[in-house]
């Protein structure tokens, strides 16, 4: 009953750090940079590739990653990271289905 109760807090501590990092640390870079910025094309050409708008994002995650994930037992850089990824995900489709603050 103990561990399964020690399971819970972690996990929650994990979901909440993630959420913590991708809607307060990194809320620019994903609710404002995804559209607005970073997107260079000229009048009339075809938008660049997605991937190009989302790659400072994954390299903000992956930043994230290296500092929490250091010293921490792998059963933690595991949740973590599995939670980290899950709220990215659905802060991307949020911003891709409500189009940010620019559209």
């Amino acid at each position: 009953r103990a561990r399964a109760a020690l399971e819970a807090a972690r996990a929650h501590a994990a979901r909440f750090l993630a959420v913590k990092v991708v809607y307060w640390d990194m809320r620019t870079a994903w609710l404002e940079r995804l559209y607005r910025h970073h997107v260079v094309c000229a009048p009339g050409a075809p938008a660049p590739p997605f991937s190009t708008r989302i790659e400072p994002l994954l390299d903000g995650l992956n930043q994230v990653l290296a500092e929490v994930c250091g010293a921490a037992p792998d059963v933690v850089k595991v949740l973590f990271a599995q939670q980290l990824l899950g709220v990215a995900a659905q802060v991307w489709a949020r911003v891709v289905c409500d189009g940010g603050p620019c559209r």
